[in-house]
């Protein structure tokens, strides 16, 4: 995409070094941030930044495992209920994506991120592994013999066979920059350039 700025006769170069610079750019930099941010955290509920089956995330597992392991390790005599909904992926808490904000680092550069420490691993997936501790191994017994917990034993019962659980965490990527970002992000810059200057003000003539 080709950006043409038509400039009147009077406009100084100084008034156009000013759209580029300062406070002028700083407010683009802000639009275009506010723009990135709002569809990171878009993608937590669309479950994906784009719009094709293969852009979707990976559904989370029913039931999540991981989850209710770590509700035990952490002194609870069961999981909590949310370990077995079927409830979109990265969306336990929405700690993360209402964490997700922008900064303006210079007059032309804006940053995106957040400062959640498990976000990488959402971001980019990877492995992990949790230690099946003798505490954790007694209160998933005794869950397991629960009216609740009976059903659930097909899914848990391999667990006492192994010291370790491994976890392989798929991808989940919010932060993004898609060829549709691109076109707006230029579309913006367009808009910011093109738009009509204050007229120049008169000359002093004087006497």
């Amino acid at each position: 995409m080709r950006i043409v700025v038509e400039v009147r006769r009077g406009v100084t170069y100084e008034a156009i070094r000013q759209r580029l610079e300062g406070s002028e750019a700083s407010g683009l930099m802000k639009e275009i941030g506010k723009l990135m941010k709002n569809r990171a955290r878009k993608a937590f509920k669309m479950q994906g930044r784009g719009q094709s089956s293969a852009d979707k995330w990976k559904p989370r597992r029913v039931p999540n495992i991981i989850g209710a392991l770590m509700d035990f390790a952490k002194g609870g005599r069961k999981p909590l209920k949310r370990r077995f909904d079927s409830r979109p992926a990265a969306v336990d808490t929405n700690i993360l994506r209402r964490s997700i904000d922008f900064r303006v680092v210079k007059d032309n550069e804006v940053e995106i991120g957040t400062t959640v420490p498990y976000a990488s691993k959402v971001q980019f997936g990877g492995e992990g592994v949790f230690e099946m501790t003798a505490p954790v191994r007694t209160k998933l017994a005794r869950w397991l013999r629960t009216p609740t917990g009976k059903q659930w034993r097909p899914h848990f019962g391999f667990l006492f066979r192994r010291d370790h659980y491994f976890v392989d965490t798929p991808p989940r990527p919010f932060l993004e920059y898609r060829p549709e970002d691109r076109d707006d992000i230029i579309r913006r810059v367009a808009r910011h350039l093109t738009r009509p200057f204050d007229p120049p003000e008169p000359e002093d003539g004087g006497n």
